[in-house]
């Protein structure tokens, strides 16, 4: 990975995790608590379902080095995605939205994302092509254009549908302008909608997609917990920016690991196993710093910065933020161990190692929070994300023995 590639990836996914802050800090200041609130758990549910429109096909995309399968082939299996993406976002509406202004608010939600996901199957193509700057100047441009069109539409009008409406067209604009655009120096977009190629596609990556989906629900069941339990508006909004720090580490971890997906596969498939090794041990190491830096910072300078982003008082809650960033740790060492038993190709120790964790998930999260408030949604995040770290690290090590025996025996 050159400068080049690794700055423009920085700034892509820098900009990408800005929309949630921004988008949610506007929304606590310039419209009521109500509104507020619906838009931070509408917005959260559509980042959790995401797995259903990318239906985790980039990790095998970008790692498909002997082009298995063409773009033309992925991109047609996107746009069934997306529209299953949607279906859900309907769903959801139909549950939870109060009159029709809110529906379409959620639709709008869900068409935005939707954007996201069809860009991301084109990115992940640049990157397979190891034109990882060209994927992060799409994602870039596209995530100015839309917090440029959401922060203008919502200072002048106050509204969350007027905002998130003209933030869907923005997005679907920018895809046009830049993933578009720049995908025909490579090749002709067309589809493909081959009945085979589709359902290969999807044997490959169905059990990614549920463990995804599985893995979305564990990093937010908490916020689903305070949700339920405590049920104000303006607990939901508070706990949801507690949570704000946790995407730093996480982007970091992507900015760091997103660029070196391909160069590992090729490593692990040509039998470069130390030198494969070696780059993960330097990345956990990176993120155990990194962790460790960002606890520094989030007792002393979290509570006060946050407080910035909204209206309501976070004085107190300084414990529950040093929780948090600490779970935020685990999950960056997770989504690591989760590359690496992607690059392996085992989807389906991956499935039940996420599953292994998302059974208690259903229940501890609600439980400590009603038993500790917010100190317990916390606890019960860090705690569901240090026993996954657990569990990956025992497969990969299961995965790492039986491939040297393997070879042994081949030798």
């Amino acid at each position: 990975m050159n400068k080049k590639d690794f700055l423009w990836n920085m700034i892509g996914s820098g900009l990408y995790a800005a929309v949630t802050f921004i988008f949610t800090a506007l929304a606590n200041w310039l419209t009521d608590s109500a509104s507020a609130g619906f838009f931070a758990m509408t917005f959260t549910t559509a980042l959790m379902m995401q797995p259903l429109g990318i239906f985790e096909v980039r990790p095998f995309q970008v790692t498909d080095v002997r082009f298995k399968y063409q773009f033309a082939h992925y991109f047609s299996f996107r746009l069934v995605t997306c529209a299953l993406f949607l279906m859900a976002g309907m769903v959801y509406g139909f549950i939870t939205a109060d009159g029709v202004g809110m529906f379409i608010a959620v639709m709008m939600v869900f068409l935005f994302k939707s954007a996201d996901c069809v860009g991301d199957v084109f990115e992940g193509e640049f990157q397979r092509r190891e034109r990882m700057d060209i994927a992060g100047k799409s994602l870039a441009y596209r995530m100015v254009l839309v917090i440029a069109a959401y922060c203008i539409t919502i200072a002048l009008t106050k509204n969350i549908l007027a905002a998130v409406t003209v933030t869907a067209a923005a997005a679907f604009v920018g895809f046009f302008l830049f993933d578009i655009r720049w995908m025909k120096r490579f090749s002709g977009i067309k589809l493909e909608f081959s009945s085979d190629q589709v359902r290969a596609i999807l044997q490959d990556c169905l059990v990614l997609c549920l463990s995804s989906l599985m893995c979305s629900y564990t990093w937010n069941c908490s916020k689903y917990a305070v949700e339920a339990v405590i049920g104000n508006q303006v607990a939901t909004i508070s706990y949801n920016m507690l949570m704000m720090p946790t995407l730093a580490i996480n982007l970091v971890s992507g900015i760091i690991f997103k660029p070196l997906l391909t160069s590992l596969a090729l490593k692990y498939a040509q039998g470069r196993i130390k030198e494969f090794y070696g780059v993960i041990r330097k990345l956990l190491l990176g993120i155990s710093l990194l962790t460790g830096a960002a606890l520094a910072g989030a007792f002393l300078l979290g509570i006060p910065v946050l407080s910035l982003l909204t209206p309501y008082s976070l004085s107190g809650y300084r414990g529950v933020l040093l929780v948090l960033v600490l779970g935020s740790g685990f999950t960056a060492v997770t989504v690591i161990l989760y590359y690496v038993l992607t690059v392996m190709r085992r989807q389906y120790l991956i499935f039940f190692g996420y599953l292994f964790v998302f059974l208690p998930s259903l229940v501890i999260p609600k439980m400590l929070t009603e038993t500790a408030g917010f100190w317990g949604a916390a606890s019960s995040y860090a705690g569901l994300m240090a026993l996954q770290c657990i569990v990956f690290y025992g497969m990969i090590r299961h995965t790492s023995r039986k491939r040297g025996a393997s070879d042994e025996t081949d030798s």
